[in-house]
């Protein structure tokens, strides 16, 4: 450590800006010529080695600033709502399209059943089994006429598959039009399936009751 003693306070100051370090604190208790109080009116201004002040260095070297960072977080955020919005959407609208597959998969089932009991009953001409596919209120002019018709033709052997359907607009009536096959004959015909107490009923043949 130098020597401060006897020297006034501004070249004690000029003495250690040459060495490149500030002078001790106790150099300034002993300064006499009143100098010290230059340096009670403003800041020290001490600067070392080669660095200089932060604006000097590269564009790419200065640390980010705080106006910038919020706008990055503000960005990842709306990125992630919109990934979430977009996933929800996905799920929903899978969900919906299963839910309508298997609702359509389940009433082709319910109306190849129905078919499937007719056909059998045809085969077997069993009449009641035939019956039992009617409207349980079917009223008794009906059904004899029906019954007359339906010994002339049975037995049968015939087999029937489902080709095309059309459902109502309130779901409790659907058309169906039948693919019937015996032996290696084939031909086409329809029926109208009504919702009765929870149960498809047949109201509707086509070769009974015309178009």
């Amino acid at each position: 450590m130098g020597d401060y003693s006897g020297t006034s306070c501004l070249q004690q100051e000029e003495a250690s800006r040459k060495r490149g370090r500030p002078p001790p604190f106790s150099a300034f208790l002993n300064c006499e010529d009143g100098s010290l109080s230059s340096y009670k009116d403003g800041p020290m201004n001490w600067q070392f080695g080669d660095d200089g002040p932060i604006s000097a260095l590269p564009e790419s070297e200065k640390p980010l600033s705080s106006a910038r960072k919020p706008a990055s977080k503000g960005r990842r955020g709306a990125w992630l709502f919109i990934f979430l919005i977009a996933l929800a959407a996905s799920w929903t609208s899978g969900f919906y399209i299963g839910r309508v597959q298997r609702g359509t998969a389940d009433l082709e089932a319910k109306i190849q059943g129905r078919l499937d009991v007719e056909s059998w009953a045809w085969r077997q001409g069993d009449w009641d089994l035939f019956r039992s596919l009617l409207p349980p209120h079917t009223r008794s002019w009906r059904l004899k006429t029906l019954q007359t018709r339906f010994d002339a033709g049975a037995p049968d052997n015939r087999h029937m598959k489902l080709i095309h359907y059309v459902v109502s607009e309130d779901g409790n009536q659907i058309e169906v039009l039948a693919r019937v096959s015996v032996g290696s004959r084939q031909y086409e015909i329809e029926r109208t399936f009504y919702l009765i107490d929870g149960r498809w009923r047949l109201v509707r043949l086509q070769e009974f009751d015309g178009e």
